[in-house]
């Protein structure tokens, strides 16, 4: 493995010169610019305002966590690769089921390493383009490759929101601009409902090893999808595409019916100025089995790209198929079995389907299984038995129960027990015992002999604390 972190810089020169590639792209016959991408330098943030999402890779941070492999050399080697992979997290997107409307710029470091929360932080304030507006969802990529008893390990760290705060108001601390990802269930016959949020969006994976045969596997596509080729075929005559400091270059992108190619027209004058592009889906599928945090991503993208979907805006509606291609995504990052101690995340994976599954397809029975799986999971997650709650509350209450559940009061107590200041779960809680007192009926199988001590009880408790409740809940 030592031998494999000293590459040689001349195949790296193309792919990592300074400056912007702009990559317009509509898909199969569909000529809209609908996706885009590049890279820039990170001391120069940059994402595209037109775009619903946008996916930003930031170049990882190489470091050792030996004293004998920290030598210069050693680190610059390995900060090579760290390039690397950012370039393919961003080569990776063009034939990944995306969800519309999609931009993608990788932020290299070009002789300059950049603190993740100040790029992020510029995104939002406005780097080199406009700040990113209200409603638009980011994606964010980081994380480090370093040097653990001779073996390279690659630590990723991903964060996903959609800005609440006005596009020229930038607020501190950063989550401060995020919106809260939030689901309101009506009760039935009633005017009352209730919310299920989900964990804060912000997760890091374990530590990653690199294979000889990954980063064979990656240098392989990396001089494969340098190159633009007259026509998709791997034998025809082609030209190495080259990125000149300071010269943006933009190109129109169509996904080819053959398998594996993109087809480029430039926009700018530049040489080669049309051809094809190779995209290796086998060094694809090798890099998401060896990091599978690219699969909790593309399930990450397209949960937001839901979400912005639900509220009435400018952006694009996304594809009929993007509930099922979100829980694949997440699905394929379950069954990776390199995510088998990350409990907590595999929670959030499991949490998010069962989001999807009540918003999307209203298959409350479906997301009941999802958010107990989450609840195992994370047992100290309160949002999972929150979840559970009004998971119960649509299936025992609303029209025909629809067993099985379980007394919906009893998940919000839990949740309020394990965590007192859970106020969504306190609120859940009031309006569900509210709701019953107000039923003619009591639902089959819930205990209301206790309800009028309990309900005050609960509303004594939210008197006081009216500070944990959400605003429309006061």
């Amino acid at each position: 493995m030592k031998d494999t972190v000293g590459t040689s810089k001349p195949r790296l020169a193309a792919l990592f010169l300074s400056g912007v590639l702009t990559v317009l792209a509509g898909v199969l016959s569909d000529t809209r610019p609908a996706e885009a991408g590049g890279f820039t330098a990170c001391d120069n943030p940059y994402i595209f305002e037109g775009s619903a999402a946008n996916i930003v890779p930031l170049e990882y941070l190489a470091t050792s966590a030996d004293t004998t492999a920290s030598d210069g050399n050693r680190l610059d080697r390995l900060q090579e690769m760290a390039q690397r992979f950012s370039w393919l997290f961003k080569l990776d997107s063009w034939h990944q089921p995306t969800y519309g409307s999609l931009g993608v710029v990788a932020h290299m470091f070009l002789g300059q390493v950049c603190d993740p929360d100040e790029v992020l932080g510029r995104l939002l304030a406005g780097g080199a383009s406009q700040p990113l507006r209200k409603g638009q969802a980011l994606v964010f990529l980081q994380g480090r490759i370093f040097i653990e008893d001779e073996q390279i390990f690659l630590q990723s760290r991903l964060r996903g929101f959609r800005r609440q705060s006005p596009q020229f108001e930038f607020l501190q601390p950063l989550r401060q601009n995020y919106a809260e990802e939030v689901l309101f269930v009506p009760l039935a016959r009633s005017d009352r409902r209730l919310t299920v949020s989900v964990p804060a969006l912000d997760v890091t994976f374990a530590p990653r090893v690199i294979s000889a045969e990954l980063f064979d596997s990656i240098d392989s596509a990396f001089l494969e999808a340098n190159r633009v080729f007259a026509r998709p075929d791997v034998n025809a005559s082609s030209e190495e595409l080259m990125f000149e400091p300071g010269q943006p270059r933009a190109f129109s992108v169509r996904i080819t019916n053959a398998p594996g190619w993109i087809e480029v027209v430039d926009q700018m004058g530049g040489y080669p100025d049309r051809g094809f592009i190779r995209v290796n889906p086998e060094a694809s599928q090798l890099f998401h089995r060896s990091l599978p945090e690219l699969d909790f991503l593309n399930g990450l993208l397209g949960f937001l790209r839901m979400q912005q979907d639900q509220e009435p805006g400018e952006f694009p509606p996304v594809p009929e198929r993007a509930p099922a291609q979100a829980i694949a995504a997440f699905q394929r990052y379950l069954e990776n079995e390199l995510t088998s101690d990350e409990p907590d995340l595999r929670a959030l994976a499991h949490g998010l389907i069962g989001f999807i599954e009540a918003s999307e397809w209203n298959d409350w029975s479906g997301s009941r299984k999802s958010f107990l799986r989450a609840a195992e999971l994370a047992p100290t997650d309160t949002h999972y038995r929150n979840a559970l709650g009004v998971t119960d509350a649509v299936l025992c209450c609303s029209g025909d129960a629809k067993p099985p559940y379980r007394d919906p009061a009893r998940w919000f107590a839990d949740a309020v027990s394990v965590d007192p200041e859970n106020g969504e779960a306190l609120g859940n809680l009031l309006q569900f015992l509210e709701f019953l007192v107000s039923t003619e009926q009591s639902p089959e199988g819930i205990d209301t002999g206790n309800l009028p001590k309990a309900l005050s009880v609960v509303r004594n408790v939210a008197e006081r604390n009216p500070d944990l409740l959400r605003e429309d809940f006061r």
